[in-house]
């Protein structure tokens, strides 16, 4: 199960980093926005 997260991860980086800096982002966004 790890090692196909794994592979997954490594064949997916950027998107993977993309989605997560996206989430963080939003997410700052929602607290910082009242």
């Amino acid at each position: 199960m790890l090692e196909k997260i794994k592979t997954f991860y490594n064949n997916n980086k950027t998107t993977v980093i993309v989605s997560g800096a996206i989430v963080v982002a939003y997410f700052l966004y929602k607290k910082f926005k009242k």
